[in-house]
């Protein structure tokens, strides 16, 4: 007699034998989607031009297994097959020869229950958008759009979505830092900038260098070559302030002609007469010499011609000087009245001030810079051409750069369902797929994306080992989704086909029609090493199961 622990033992072990083939039958990979198109050329040319698919492989294959595999009447139906690829991921694009092909509806939404779409990745959403905008394609957004912070699972992913030449629906997808496969985010990271050379320039605060100055023209005005007023000066006392300590401007003396303006009405320093003796020289016009340029600003005023005033004479000593040789600018006077301002307070340097005329012409447009002025003598060498530090940057629109690799691959394909549980025991408990990901999104964004007023989605994300995912789509609101062909067939245009690897094909197929899904396919078909059966989910989307 057997004991309890011997039957107990003998139970666990039929329960793990009949477990290891439940479990064993699944789909290792989602390794592509397939599909039907009309115009093969016109649709090669479209993935690759605007989408940068790379076209790796172009087939006929025809005859009974062409016939079984597709559930068509003709034993001598044959298709034509483009491979294209981008990133690791790979389509297929299918073109019957002599079948009809009915098209896309015109007002397809993403709500009915035969929509299906390629989520393509991109690694800069604007420059993408920007591509297929010179392309013209065909929006079913009215532009990108950005998930909102209240989408928790889907916040700050960028998506728009569109449609090829013949109505079949794509999507461009940005995940932000955190989302999505962390392939993507490392793509995104590492694409290589545009070719483009950036300028040479460095910013205006820097220390000044030991570069030749530039050569760059100076406004056209030129200084003033007024004599001085006859008007009397006030009768004000001078202040007793003391000369002042105050540090000279940083600006050097330009190099431009006088010009014809009229004076400023600026305001006369107080300061005292230094004891320096006048130059000779003539005024204006005359090129700078190379002497050491002086650190202050320079008075504004000339020993004028008009009588001394009657003010009291201030307790300094006059100055030794003789006056100067010159002679006066024959220029009317000015009608401006002396101004009233208080002197400051400030004490006058003691510095000698410089032989040049200032100048009461507006600055050029440059901004000066806020370095120090150095100490160094100017050189004699003939200036550079570059232009200054403020100079207009190059031509080239940097907003415009595109990153080298723009499109990344494709993150998932994405399903009308009308029933989350009825898909999951389909693509979870049947094929084997990992539920990954669920996110309910709605909004004003979801709108503009989908273009379906009020729409509110259960969005559910599942994955094999390897390959690509599968989304769903369920509406939670509007409903009214129509329901996918009862007569479709793989010759239609709207017929996707997601393919999946599997780990023991008939054993799958023994599951799937016990459990009473439709099938596509007639018999199992031999397409080259692999052996291949089509069926539908319960939604009505094409499902290609293959062996590894």
């Amino acid at each position: 007699m057997k004991t309890f622990f011997q039957k107990t033992a003998l139970l666990l072990l039929l329960v793990f034998s009949i477990s290891i083939p439940l479990f064993s039958q699944k789909a290792t990979a989602v390794t592509g989607v397939s599909i039907t198109v009309e115009d093969l050329d016109r649709e090669v040319d479209f993935f690759a031009k605007v989408l940068d698919f790379q076209k790796i492989k172009e087939e006929t294959l025809a005859g009974e297994e062409v016939a079984k595999l597709y559930g068509l009447p003709e034993k001598t139906a044959s298709v034509q097959v483009v491979t294209l690829q981008l990133g690791s991921e790979k389509i297929q694009l299918l073109d019957f020869d002599g079948e009809p092909s009915r098209p896309v509806a015109a007002d397809t939404r993403s709500n009915d229950l035969w929509f299906q779409h390629l989520a393509i990745v991109v690694s800069d959403m604007e420059a993408a958008y920007q591509k297929l905008l010179e392309n013209k394609v065909v929006h079913v957004s009215t532009s990108p759009q950005t998930l909102p912070d209240n989408l928790p699972n889907a916040a700050g992913i960028k998506a728009f979505y569109f449609r090829d030449p013949e109505g079949h629906n794509l999507e461009l997808i940005w995940f932000p830092k955190g989302k999505g496969a962390a392939k993507w985010q490392s793509a995104a990271t590492n694409h290589k900038p545009s070719n483009h050379k950036p300028s040479n320039h460095k910013p205006s605060n820097h220390k000044p260098s030991n570069h030749k100055p530039s050569n760059h023209k100076p406004s056209n005005h030129k200084p003033s070559n007024h004599k001085p007023s006859n008007h009397k000066p006030s009768n004000h006392k001078p202040s007793n302030h003391k000369p002042s300590n105050h540090k000279p401007s940083n600006h050097k003396p330009s190099n431009h002609k006088p010009s014809n303006h009229k004076p400023s009405n600026h305001k006369p320093s107080n300061h005292k007469p230094s004891n320096h003796k006048p130059s000779n020289h003539k005024p204006s016009n005359h090129k700078p010499s190379n002497h050491k340029p002086s650190n202050h600003k320079p008075s504004n005023h000339k020993p004028s011609n008009h009588k001394p005033s009657n003010h009291k004479p201030s307790n300094h000593k006059p100055s030794n000087h003789k006056p100067s040789n010159h002679k006066p600018s024959n220029h009317k006077p000015s009608n401006h009245k002396p101004s009233n301002h208080k002197p400051s307070n400030h004490k006058p340097s003691n510095h000698k001030p410089s032989n040049h005329k200032p100048s009461n012409h507006k600055p050029s447009n440059h901004k000066p810079s806020n370095h120090k002025p150095s100490n160094h003598k100017p050189s004699n060498h003939k200036p550079s051409n570059h232009k200054p530090s403020n100079h207009k940057p190059s031509n080239h629109k940097p907003s415009n750069q595109k990153p080298e690799t723009l499109f990344l691959g494709i993150d998932h394909t994405a399903i009308g369902i009308a029933d989350t549980d009825t898909s999951m025991a389909f693509y979870r408990d049947a094929l084997g797929l990992v539920h990954g990901g669920h996110s309910e999104n709605y909004g004003t964004e979801q709108e503009h994306l989908n273009q379906v007023f009020g729409a509110r989605l259960d969005i559910n994300g599942l994955h094999a080992e390897a390959g690509f995912g599968v989304e769903f789509l369920r509406y939670i609101a509007p409903p009214g989704g129509r329901l996918y062909p009862a007569d479709s067939r793989p010759t239609d245009l709207w017929h996707y086909q997601t393919e999946l690897e599997v780990d023991d094909l008939p054993k799958m197929l023994e599951k799937l029609e016990q459990r009473g899904f439709r099938k596509i396919s007639t018999a199992v078909a031999k397409m080259g090493n692999a052996e291949m059966f089509l069926v539908r989910d319960p939604d009505g989307h094409a499902v290609l199961l293959k062996s590894r």
